[in-house]
């Protein structure tokens, strides 16, 4: 159970909360912060792993979010090296995992981790880089495509196309927390915003409870750059967002830091924002998303893509 309360704090338990995010670089990890900190993108960890999935990326430009996503797939060991062609790494994989990749929503990109060498080696899953075989299929990885900040370019070049399949694409990537939000669950979103980092960090967990107050995670993702509510509304077009009211409730104080947090190009009074300040290092919210008109009309359109069925207005 999440049951995050209203309390004081020294700062004595700030070494163990960075410690415990540091701690494990390896695979799925370690890509998550070159994802992070080396590119200054969004890295959304799938806790509901997708089949062949591990996490989202969205690219951050001006240190705005560009709704630019494409999919992870890691694939972290010494084994994976084992194979080469030339140089290059070969990668093979079954002819259904393949498929799937081609057909996904967002563009999906392999990435190999070397835990010797401490290097990652990416590659885009497109037509021209999936090589079917007798038995099962093949991915070449370029030796040359090392995953760091140069590649930022390069990667970006992934998902470009037009605004409006970029668009679908990143509701089709959310389209799980909008099925909680609709389906008898109540879907909150947790935010640590470190509010003394030059980076703007900020660190993303969606939750679901139902009625019988069941709980499930769902996600996780770390974002730079992280400017509040203004941030917070373009990351979720169809949804409204409002705070957790009985938890900010118990948290109100005197103290007008916790109660006022402004705009920062408008200066105006944001609604939602955190409820309370750990150490003067944290800032947590904790807010409810609930669908909006967009939303249930994305969920309407897809279940009709999938079942061809029309639901009762």
């Amino acid at each position: 159970m999440r049951n995050r309360a209203c309390r004081i704090s020294d700062g004595l338990d700030m070494v163990s909360i960075s410690q415990e995010q540091e701690a494990g670089a390896t695979g799925v990890d370690a890509i998550a912060i070159i994802i992070r900190d080396e590119l200054g993108w969004v890295y959304r960890r799938q806790i509901e792993s997708d089949y062949g999935i591990d996490a989202h990326t969205e690219v951050v430009q001006n240190g705005k979010v560009t709704g630019k996503l494409f999919a992870l797939q890691v694939k972290a060991g010494s084994s994976f090296f084992r194979e080469r062609d030339g140089e290059d790494f070969v990668l093979r994989v079954s002819k259904d995992l393949a498929d799937y990749w081609l057909a996904y929503s967002l563009p999906v990109v392999v990435v190999l981790y070397d835990p010797n060498e401490r290097k990652s080696f990416w590659q885009p899953v497109t037509k021209e880089t999936v090589q079917y075989l007798r038995r099962g299929a093949k991915v070449i990885v370029p030796h040359l495509n090392i995953l760091s900040r140069e590649s930022r370019a390069f990667l970006s070049q992934v998902v470009e196309g037009p605004v409006s399949t970029r668009r679908l694409g990143k509701l089709q990537s959310e389209r799980s927390l909008m099925e909680h939000a609709m389906g008898g669950w109540t879907l909150y979103l947790e935010i640590d915003e470190w509010i003394n980092k030059l980076s703007r960090r900020a660190d993303f967990t969606f939750f679901a409870e139902s009625e019988t107050r069941e709980q499930t995670e769902l996600a996780s993702w770390t974002m730079l750059h992280f400017d509040g509510a203004p941030t917070i509304s373009a990351l979720f077009p169809w949804a409204d967002i409002d705070r957790d009211g009985v938890l900010y409730e118990d948290c109100d104080t005197s103290d007008p830091e916790y109660l006022t947090y402004y705009d920062e190009e408008t200066g105006a009074l944001a609604y939602y924002h955190p409820y309370q300040f750990i150490a003067n290092e944290i800032a947590q919210w904790r807010l409810i998303l609930t669908l909006n008109d967009l939303g249930r009309a994305f969920l309407k359109v897809s279940k009709y893509l999938d079942s061809g069925e029309l639901e009762d207005s």
